[in-house]
């Protein structure tokens, strides 16, 4: 269901400068797709063709796989 796919993901930095240390906390509500739920969604909007995958670094020489190896996703997709 919708709302099992939640997941609270958490994101800690440390940043240092000198002596002083500042930590910085950020949850993100996320949902979570595997990968076959990702290409039974995309199959249900025969609208949109699925071209590429990337991660958040977006290296255009190198798209990825959709499998479930992938820990974020940036989709290009084409409108048919």
């Amino acid at each position: 269901s919708r709302k099992t796919r939640l997941e609270t993901l958490r994101f800690k930095m440390q940043v240092r400068g000198g002596k002083s240390v500042k930590e910085f906390t950020t949850d993100y509500s996320m949902r979570i797709y595997t990968a076959k739920q990702v290409k039974s969604l995309f199959a249900k909007v025969p609208a949109l063709e699925l071209i590429d995958v990337f991660d958040f670094y977006y290296d255009l020489e190198d798209p990825l796989l959709l499998d479930n190896q992938l820990g974020d996703a940036v989709f290009l997709l084409r409108k048919q």
